[in-house]
């Protein structure tokens, strides 16, 4: 998957795909992440649009603008629920999203279904346990994982680093030819130093989890901004993923040894001098 929100460790995707003139994302996604000895359970709807000035959900009584950052194009929302159940009791059902572009706004209706712990793939976990406080630039990230690449349509892997200013991000698909399906390991290259976080995660197609997508309307001059009957698709995926945070990427010892020495003849001009 994508980074568009804060880390997910385990989740089920629901990705609606939607291209239009440059490409458009709508991606609805249900997460289970591990959370200590447990799990915590999460939604999160995200649209990437460069024609969108905003994006709103309908709660049932209100409509409620989704986050995004000035400028950009990337709007999202996200819950979080202590259980299964009470994931299905919030996203179950009937739902409304809003798209607003230059044109007005259009208005889409869908259903989504039952999530069950069946549409998981196997969750992989990462390597070592415990994980390292501190890891080298050139670290290369391990996991295990104990499912069928058969059963699965995606690996993602990424990591992103906080050097103090604008935070780095490391990305590689399988989808983008970027790592094999059935890889355990990856070498990101990480150019900066700082606190950093490491997901991987595996997704599998569950297209049937939503039905009826229709524009219903509003007041776009263009009328619906999605064309599903032309390029535009809808994608269904159930993820599943494991998270590290909290550790920090520090220099090489190669580096830290050459900037040792830079400083020992800066010393010792100095003292010639």
């Amino acid at each position: 998957m994508r980074i568009f929100a804060p880390p997910l460790l385990f989740a089920v995707v629901i990705l609606l795909s939607v291209p239009v003139q440059a490409a458009n994302v709508v991606e609805f996604e249900v997460f289970k992440d591990r959370d200590g000895g447990g799990f915590i359970y999460g939604s999160e709807v995200f649209v990437e649009m460069p024609s969108a000035t905003n994006v709103q959900w309908w709660t049932g009584s209100s409509w409620q603008d989704f986050d995004t950052d000035p400028g950009s194009d990337h709007f999202w929302m996200d819950d979080d629920y202590a259980s299964l159940v009470e994931l299905n009791n919030a996203i179950v059902g009937s739902a409304k999203m809003r798209v607003h572009t230059s044109a007005g706004y259009a208005t889409y209706a869908f259903t989504l279904g039952t999530v069950t712990e069946s549409m998981f793939p196997v969750v992989p976990t990462i390597t070592p346990t415990p994980f390292p406080s501190s890891v080298p630039q050139s670290y290369t990230f391990t996991w295990t994982w104990g499912g069928n690449t058969g059963d699965v349509d995606e690996l993602v892997v990424e990591a992103w680093v906080d050097p103090g200013g604008p935070p780095a991000w490391y990305e590689a698909e399988y989808t983008e030819g970027q790592i094999a399906l059935n890889a355990t390991q990856w070498t990101p290259g990480i150019a900066e130093t700082g606190q950093a976080s490491f997901f991987v995660g595996y997704s599998a197609r569950q297209d049937a989890m939503l039905t009826g997508w229709a524009y219903i309307g509003g007041e776009s001059t263009t009328g619906a901004v999605f064309d599903f009957a032309g390029d535009d698709e809808r994608l269904v995926y159930a993820g599943a993923g494991d998270e590290r945070d909290g550790f920090n990427v520090v220099p090489e010892p190669t580096t830290l040894s050459l900037l040792a020495l830079s400083g020992l003849a800066v010393v010792t001009r100095r003292r010639k001098t």
